[in-house]
């Protein structure tokens, strides 16, 4: 989902530790435009760097295990 949207602020009530009143009461809107953008999941360079910690992990367990089956082998 991508586009942009309006957003449209009023303030209705206002207040302020020292007490001063709001001048200007008409002033009290504001439309903007912004750029929404909605994703879920991973990215892509999540992705990789998953796969890749995946794929070292399983080369360092296949190099143990095969170094584990050649000293039985001796023994």
């Amino acid at each position: 989902n991508f586009g942009e949207k309006d957003n449209m602020v009023i303030l209705t009530e206002t207040s302020n530790p020292a007490g001063y009143e709001d001048v200007d009461r008409e002033d009290n809107s504001d439309t903007s435009s912004m750029i929404l953008t909605i994703a879920t999941g991973l990215d892509r360079n999540d992705r990789i760097v998953i796969i890749g910690i995946v794929q070292i992990v399983l080369a360092v367990s296949i190099g143990l295990l095969l170094s584990y089956k050649k000293k039985e082998k001796k023994s």
